[in-house]
């Protein structure tokens, strides 16, 4: 799956992830999936970030595609928006969805 989610080009801000292995957008995905199980009664397992976009604002916009495990299991493809403001330590969920 991977990068084929999205073209490569820069597009409104967007740019892909250069290094998506990188431990900062790792952990970012890590945190995105235990956030979401704060707020729903769903529980999912981190795996890894598999692709991703970033818009430079004041702060930064990730649009993340994570592969995470249900409870059973099961593996999936997950689509995480978080925002991040390094400097004040300010990290928001904006959004977070099953890839259809």
């Amino acid at each position: 799956m991977g990068n084929q989610l999205w073209n490569t080009a820069i597009e409104n801000g967007w740019k892909p992830i250069g290094n998506i292995n990188d431990q900062h957008i790792q952990e970012l995905g890590r945190w995105a999936v235990l956030e979401f199980g704060k707020h729903v009664n769903c529980v999912l397992k981190f795996n890894k970030v598999v692709s991703g976009r970033q818009q430079l604002v004041s702060g930064m916009n990730y649009k993340l595609i994570i592969d995470a495990s249900d409870i059973g299991g099961k593996d999936d493809k997950y689509k995480a928006e978080v925002y991040e403001q390094e400097w004040t330590h300010k990290r928001q969920l904006l959004s977070f969805a099953k890839v259809k």
